[in-house]
């Protein structure tokens, strides 16, 4: 089933499939229907399952949630932001084949192929709509320098996708945006043009390949989740990346 039609579906039958579990309620089960029916496709992805059924997302979440206590009032914004960890769009990180990238995972440079730009924000996202008459992105390349050079170049229509000589070349500019780590896992980005933003990425590794819509993670990949930026305190992760050794 197409992916986009597949999470249309899903989303719009999502309500009243778990409320009509048989699963004692409980603050994590009311968090997470209150979430889905808010979000509605824009960052929030159910599992790629025919029956996501409220059962089986409590199961994925309770990772997320082990230190909080589900019957206390006070935790509902701290289980909000769980659920918001545990289901980006478009697949969570919490499968087998991903682990959390470190430092030598991540210096080169990189690229957003085309095949997987769909994938950048979630089904329903106005984001998509963000520059009308604009083309649409093509690819994306980066590259995590050592010493916290971070550089990134855009590609809009039917251009040519960055080489790693086109990202070579990005360095003899001012540079602006620097990435250094906050724990495994997790990057931020700070740029000196606008003092006021920043970026927190959440990275993991390939450590098996997988496929997803007919996208192939190759060992060596990287997923990368947007987290946090100006506007964005929950967490939710509102741009996602896929991206491959830039050759």
């Amino acid at each position: 089933m197409n992916f986009l039609r597949y999470l249309s579906i899903a989303l719009a039958l999502f309500p009243i499939t778990v409320m009509a579990q048989n699963v004692a309620p409980d603050l994590a089960n009311s968090a997470l229907i209150s979430a889905f029916q808010r979000d509605r496709g824009d960052t929030l992805c159910p599992p790629q399952t025919q029956n996501s059924s409220l059962r089986e997302m409590r199961t994925l979440l309770d990772p997320f949630i082990r230190n909080i206590d589900v019957s206390d009032q006070a935790s509902y914004p701290a289980l909000a932001v769980a659920v918001y960890m545990a289901f980006p769009c478009p697949f969570s990180p919490m499968r087998a084949e991903l682990r959390p990238a470190v430092r030598a995972d991540l210096i080169g440079s990189w690229i957003f192929p085309d095949s997987s730009v769909r994938f950048r924000h979630g089904p329903k996202s106005p984001a998509w709509r963000e520059y009308p008459g604009v083309a649409p992105i093509k690819c994306e390349a980066v590259t995590f320098n050592e010493g916290g050079e971070y550089r990134v170049l855009q590609i809009n229509g039917q251009a040519q996708c960055p080489t790693v000589t086109d990202m070579q070349a990005t360095r003899a500019l001012p540079r602006v945006q620097s990435w250094s780590i906050l724990t495994n896992g997790r990057i931020s980005i700070a740029r000196t043009d606008v003092p006021a933003q920043f970026e927190e990425w959440e990275i993991h590794a390939v450590q098996s390949p997988f496929e997803f819509s007919t996208v192939k993670f190759a060992v060596g990949d990287l997923v990368a989740y947007l987290r946090r930026h100006p506007g964005n305190e929950i967490n939710a992760a509102t741009r996602f990346r896929h991206f491959q050794p830039l050759k």
